[in-house]
């Protein structure tokens, strides 16, 4: 199947730069429907399950280091899945048109960060 153009789209109608840019962004929205759809679930999920298991571990009255790594591990994976993720959704679906260079530099921060951080307990 092959990709329709710009053109075909009628993207090429508009007079303004801003319109044109937008509609491409409906192009490229539609085009990562299905990617868009599966981070959205698996937003849901993991902030679902993070958050019970955050909730599991803080209420244990025992503390073991065991605890501890499953503990912060979920803490991590909740910052990625309620910052992170909702990033990449709007990147994807917005890619010419994100206009925030403060929003991008922080979230993409938060999200590297967190992702080391996450590899390094695992590795420890």
């Amino acid at each position: 199947m092959r990709r329709p153009t710009a053109e075909e789209l009628g993207c090429l109608v508009y007079n303004s730069t801003v319109g044109r840019l937008n509609c491409l962004n409906d192009v490229k929205a539609r085009l990562y429907l299905p990617v868009t759809v599966f981070l959205g679930v698996l937003i849901v999920v993991g902030t679902i399950g993070n958050a019970t298991v955050c909730l599991v571990y803080c209420k244990r009255r025992t503390r073991v280091s065991s605890h501890y790594f499953i503990l912060y591990l979920a803490a991590l994976d909740l910052v990625t899945c309620v910052v992170g993720m909702p990033t990449e959704i709007a990147d994807l679906v917005l890619p010419y048109t994100f206009d925030s260079p403060w929003a991008c530099k922080v979230l993409r921060f938060t999200h590297s960060s967190t992702i080391i951080a996450s590899s390094t307990i695992l590795i420890e």
